[in-house]
């Protein structure tokens, strides 16, 4: 009796050791968990100090040898666009009143290209097609996306604030050379993306051309794929857990950033740019846009060409695609 009464005490510490040791474990994976998605939160859509470095460690955007020597001879000649040049440091006010900072190339032309960069890039970040536009002669505004450069903002929206601030962007390219001026947008990755739900909630008919450089398919599947496969992440609970925080904190959730269902009614003729190998933002998610988009379109989509390396391993095509686009578009 004393024997087993002993072995049941002994059982009874023992679970009771056990509670107490999952307990210790699922508050230090809650506490990690929590920490996790709060750093990534600042990192991500707060764009705070060390983005930088965060971005620096991604494998999807390490250039090798062979794409930086194809890619210096562009930034040259971006930095040769921008040393021959007068540049105005533009600011405006957007409908939250957030101040947005840009420059603009002013040639006097009647088509101003607006250059929306990506996620960590700002006004002073190469916009390789620069000498391009210039040869053409027209004006270029390259804003910086709020939360980067001088513009303001508490949070990045990856196209859901954005697409208002293009509207504003617009807005000040007609108010400053009237209702004849023509507009092309080129954006790249989130700036894609920015301007094509921009042209669902409506641009004026100045906007005559879209030239959408690698737009993912919505923030939920790209924030899917990068979290499991950039970060190794589980998919859960983080993606519930950002999309929670995202919309107490910066008041909108990855579903209303959902590209392939806002491009259905889209007829801005556009020139999607896509790169086969592109393991940042999939193709396949590029793809998916472009066989929603209903208007005018026409695809580049180029083998062996990872993340911004699309325009530098098939310069002339693109170019020569815009070109015709152009004849077409502004005649």
């Amino acid at each position: 009796m004393r024997t087993n009464k002993k072995e049941s005490n002994t059982r009874k510490q023992n679970i009771l050791f056990a509670g107490i040791v999952l307990v210790v474990i699922i508050f230090i994976a809650g506490r990690w968990i929590s920490s996790t998605t709060d750093y990534y939160f600042s990192v991500f859509v707060q764009y705070q100090e060390d983005t930088q470095g965060v971005l620096e460690d991604h494998d999807a955007l390490d250039l090798n040898t062979a794409e930086q020597a194809l890619l210096e001879p562009l930034e040259a000649a971006f930095d040769s666009y921008r040393n021959q040049r007068l540049c105005d440091r533009v600011k405006i006010t957007a409908n939250d009143d957030v101040t947005l900072a840009g420059d603009f190339y002013d040639e006097g032309a009647d088509i101003t290209v607006i250059a929306l960069q990506g996620f960590n890039s700002d006004s002073d970040s190469d916009f390789l097609f620069a000498p391009y536009y210039g040869e053409q002669g027209c004006n270029l505004l390259v804003p910086d996306p709020r939360t980067h450069g001088d513009s303001g903002g508490d949070y990045v929206g990856y196209g859901y604030f954005e697409k208002d601030d293009l509207q504003a962007w617009v807005n000040w390219v007609l108010e400053t050379y009237g209702e004849d001026q023509q507009i092309v947008i080129h954006g790249t990755a989130t700036g894609a993306v920015t301007a094509l739900l921009a042209a669902d909630e409506g641009l004026p008919e100045n906007v005559g051309l879209l030239v959408l450089d690698s737009p993912f398919s919505s923030l939920s599947d790209i924030v899917s794929y990068q979290i499991g496969n950039i970060y190794g992440l589980s998919k859960f609970p983080f993606m519930w857990l950002m999309n929670n925080k995202l919309e107490k904190a910066a008041g909108y959730r990855m579903e209303d950033v959902d590209v392939v269902a806002s491009v259905s009614e889209v007829t801005i003729p556009a020139l999607f740019i896509i790169g086969e190998e592109n393991d940042y933002i999939p193709p396949e998610q590029s793809l998916a846009v472009y066989e929603q988009y209903p208007g005018e379109k026409e695809l580049i989509s180029v083998p062996g060409a990872r993340y911004r390396m699309a325009y530098a391993m098939a310069q002339e095509e693109c170019e020569n695609a815009i070109s015709a686009l152009f004849l077409t578009t502004f005649d």
